[in-house]
């Protein structure tokens, strides 16, 4: 679902968001993917907090393993 039509629904008045049926599933399936995308991108906050605050080599590292992890959870796409 393109981003145009995902914010459309969402900030869809509530009389045609519960009209039917069909609005209240279509509603629902949007409401899911916004909490997916709410909580990628809590992920992607807290990995790169971490990645930020990393001293030394190691913790660097592993910052950068979780940044990756978090950025990959959603796209199935890798950072360069």
């Amino acid at each position: 679902m393109s981003d145009v039509m995902f914010y459309g629904v969402l900030r869809m008045p509530y009389d045609l968001a519960m009209g039917d049926e069909i609005s209240r599933l279509q509603f629902y399936q949007v409401i899911q993917q916004a909490a997916d995308r709410v909580e990628r991108a809590d992920a992607l906050r807290t990995a790169v907090a971490a990645f930020i605050k990393a001293k030394g080599r190691y913790h660097t590292e592993q910052g950068y393993k979780a940044l990756v992890e978090a950025f990959d959870a959603g796209t199935g796409e890798t950072p360069p």
